[in-house]
């Protein structure tokens, strides 16, 4: 038997496995049922991303709103836009408590997936309460022994962030060591339909420091951690975008090309008639080096054009040149 079938085969039960188990889960978004019945909806989500500003991806995110701006802010410079995201989950049963964070952030990417048909980035974060050290106390030591109260002792673990952490949190404070641990857990979920993808962010603080508001560190932490996987498996390139918009502002130009311009903008002067003086540096004052420089990259471009000029047109500007002349690209012919 073929190993590769082998593990074929393997995924598919595992897929099918993780469907079953995710069809259990209740929780919902109106937001997201909303755009299921919305006949806009799809044309909505099947817009092209937005290329001026630099986008060639499109996604959707259903994550805590919060963090939506991290998110944004990371992927934008691989050229990701986020369509919309949502955050309005909320638990439909008693059973919902109990479901691991990756199963919930499955679930999530998966329903926006399909409601949009848009690679989706989802999340879930956990909160947990290490139980309380105890406190060994000796026999001979004077006084009644206080007697611990299992409440304050137990651990805790919530599978969601909320109010309740930092009613738990005020609550056991004053009663229990300050440097008894809390751990937020964030897990972010990438799905397309095809694939699925886990990252984590970790973040331990002691109880006295900890609050609802540490979430912003895990989820920072996953952040980054699933943008380097998916740089990885997309080949997603830094600030293309702005790479782009350079190449498009140089033209495809040279070094000359670009020193003569800032030149221009530098030491020339804009006269009436929209004439622009250049005297400074090519008529009666020539910038002889900056010349040559033009010069070789002239013949640098007729070299990779592979062509050799027959003729020669110039133009008698004694200093000056009009704006509409100098944003004119005149075609070369050659006999």
């Amino acid at each position: 038997m073929d190993w590769d079938d082998v593990d074929e085969e393997e995924m598919k039960k595992e897929e099918e496995e993780k469907r079953e188990r995710l069809s259990w889960i209740n929780i919902r978004s109106v937001r997201l049922e909303k755009a299921r019945d919305n006949p806009n909806a799809k044309s909505y989500f099947a817009r092209p991303p937005d290329e001026l500003e630099g986008f060639d991806r499109m996604w959707v995110a259903a994550i805590d709103a919060p963090c939506l701006a991290n998110l944004v802010g990371v992927f934008r410079n691989y050229g990701v836009q986020f369509a919309d995201n949502f955050a309005d989950w909320e638990d439909q049963s008693p059973e919902d408590a109990h479901w691991s964070i990756e199963d919930i952030a499955s679930f999530k990417a998966r329903q926006v997936y399909e409601a949009t048909g848009l690679p989706c980035i989802a999340s879930r974060t956990s909160f947990e309460i290490e139980p309380a050290r105890k406190v060994e106390v000796s026999p001979n030591a004077p006084g009644r022994v206080p007697v611990a109260n299992p409440r304050v002792q137990s651990g805790y673990k919530f599978n969601n962030i909320g109010d309740h952490v930092d009613y738990i949190v005020e609550a056991l404070e004053p009663q229990t060591d300050p440097s008894r641990v809390t751990r937020f857990t964030s897990c972010l979920c990438y799905y397309d339909g095809e694939m699925e993808v886990l990252d984590y962010g970790y973040c331990d603080c002691d109880i006295y420091f900890s609050n609802s508001v540490r979430t912003f560190i895990p989820m920072a932490h996953a952040i980054t951690e699933m943008c380097k996987t998916l740089q990885l498996t997309f080949g997603l390139e830094y600030q293309k975008w702005l790479k782009q918009k350079l190449q498009t502002a140089v033209g495809g130009r040279g070094g000359a090309s670009i020193a003569l311009r800032d030149r221009v903008l530098r030491d020339a002067k804009v006269l009436p008639n929209d004439i622009i003086d250049v005297s400074a540096f090519m008529d009666s004052n020539v910038d002889v080096d900056l010349m040559d420089d033009c010069a070789k990259e002239l013949a640098e471009r007729f070299t990779q054009m592979q062509v050799k000029p027959t003729k020669i047109l110039t133009v008698a500007t004694t200093g000056e040149l009009r704006k509409n002349l100098w944003n004119w690209k005149p075609k070369l012919c050659l006999n």
